[in-house]
């Protein structure tokens, strides 16, 4: 009896019959590392990757500004970080049967790109490899895909755990009560988001998650534990947020460049308020600090130039460097003989006991 081998090649024709990989693109093309493609070399506006490339390096293809299209064989198993970093002509990707990880930032800044076809073989998605991709219309994930589903606009672990990612475009969207926790970069750039309800099953919200939400008016955060750094940075339209209890570390930046927040609430199971946490929120008039803060770092209210009135507690023995810097109508309530006493009097800032 006679054994017949498919190709790979043919299997992937059969796959995705739409697409060609019949002529290749020269391997002149590119810059090799082995089977590993270190960087495109080309001009071309279309590409298709040689059979047997079994990885696409870091920054492979990056500022490919006028790459249109590009086919990725089966051999392919890993998409490396910032892979097609910046290719702003790209308007979609499939990645084939074979690929198991996407890296961080893979695809990061492909403004062009409305859909992307995720094949069952994916085990991994870094939480940004879609971030600012503002173009995204959809998801195309399988019903059957045994590591990712999608919830309307979102895209999550099979389990509902953890939120992945979420469509630039998204309006309105409700997070499941299966979700513990929220990606980084998941709705970096949801300019049409106006607001969001977290639900008390997030435990964990991780860097830039809403960063740069412009029409972003409301959070309700239920319960969560920790807040990553840039987690609403710059979200413009921010006009009051609390942020509940069980919170440790205001991160870095949390909620830097919310030119719009007038009031925020901070509680007592805050202990340290990171650099540049509420730097540049221009519109923030007064803040009380809870008795649990203990350190205020470089920068954390910098630049908030309608601040009139900080509450610190006796407690705090660390204030950073420009902590209150360009806050012009700033005076410090405090204790006599407090760190910020003597912090005041040291940057000539108005000091009242307290």
């Amino acid at each position: 009896m006679h054994r017949f081998l498919i190709p790979l090649t043919s299997v992937f024709l059969l796959l995705f019959p739409s697409i060609s990989i019949s002529n290749p693109t020269s391997r002149d093309s590119f810059e090799w590392e082995g089977t590993k493609i270190i960087k495109f070399l080309s001009d071309e506006t279309d590409v298709v990757i040689p059979d047997g490339t079994t990885e696409i390096g870091a920054f492979a293809f990056a500022a490919c500004e006028t790459l249109k299209s590009v086919v990725i064989p089966p051999s392919v198993t890993k998409i490396e970080t910032n892979a097609f970093d910046g290719c702003s002509s790209l308007k979609s990707i499939t990645i084939p049967e074979g690929v198991t990880k996407i890296k961080s930032c893979a695809f990061i800044g492909c403004i062009s790109l409305t859909s992307v076809e995720i094949s069952n073989s994916v085990k991994e998605i870094a939480p940004d490899a879609f971030a600012h991709c503002s173009a995204l219309e959809k998801w195309g994930v399988s019903s059957t895909h045994p590591y990712f589903k999608t919830d309307g606009p979102a895209l999550l672990t099979k389990d509902g755990k953890k939120l992945i990612a979420c469509l630039s475009s998204v309006k309105e969207y409700h997070i499941p009560e299966s979700v513990k926790v929220i990606g980084e970069s998941a709705f970096i750039e949801c300019d049409s988001l106006t607001s969001i309800v977290i639900p008390e099953s997030v435990e964990v919200i991780e860097g830039e998650a809403f960063a740069f939400c412009d029409s972003l008016t409301s959070v309700i955060i239920k319960k969560a534990r920790r807040i990553g750094e840039r987690a609403f940075c710059s979200c413009n339209s921010l006009k009051s947020i609390e942020i509940p209890e069980g919170v440790e570390v205001i991160e870095r930046e949390t909620f830097s460049g919310c030119e719009s927040l007038t009031s925020i609430v901070i509680p007592k199971s805050v202990t340290k308020i990171s650099e540049a946490a509420f730097s540049s929120c221009a519109s923030l008039k007064s803040i009380v600090l809870p008795e649990s803060v203990t350190k205020i770092g470089d920068d954390a209210f910098a630049a908030c130039t309608d601040l009139t009135s900080v509450s610190i507690p006796q407690g705090v023995t660390k204030i950073g460097f420009c902590a209150f810097e360009h806050c012009p109508d700033l005076t410090i309530h405090a204790p006599k003989g407090s760190k910020a006493q003597k912090y005041a009097k040291k940057n000539k800032i108005p000091f009242k006991a307290k």
